[in-house]
């Protein structure tokens, strides 16, 4: 009997976590390690999955981008702030980490 599950096509690692808010490495199958984005996600009780609220991505230029969300700013059109672009990824969840307190999430109504 053949199995019918697909193997992950990403892998996921936890490397911090206060029991609030947690930051996952995501690595897409093919992918580098090295080049495998960040996220910052708030744990949501009663949630189907925990909102993200921060990301840190490998850009074309080498530089990783980084932002958490925040509410909508009607001046700048955006609902994230842009922490900085950062020659390291430990250097980007570092920053975003450190100001994951900015970060706003408003669950669905």
């Amino acid at each position: 009997m053949k199995s019918t599950s697909q193997p992950a096509s990403y892998e996921e690692l936890c490397v911090l976590d206060d029991g609030q808010f947690y930051v996952v490495v995501v690595k897409s199958a093919g992918q580098r390690e090295e080049d495998a984005s960040a996220f910052l996600l708030m744990r949501e009780t009663g949630a189907a999955k925990d909102p993200c609220v921060g990301s840190a991505i490998l850009e074309l230029d080498g530089a990783w981008n980084t932002r958490i969300t925040v509410t909508y700013d009607e001046v700048s059109e955006t609902d994230s702030i842009h922490i900085g672009d950062f020659d390291s990824r430990v250097e980007a969840i570092v920053l975003m980490w450190r100001r994951r307190h900015e970060s706003i999430y408003f669950p669905a109504q």
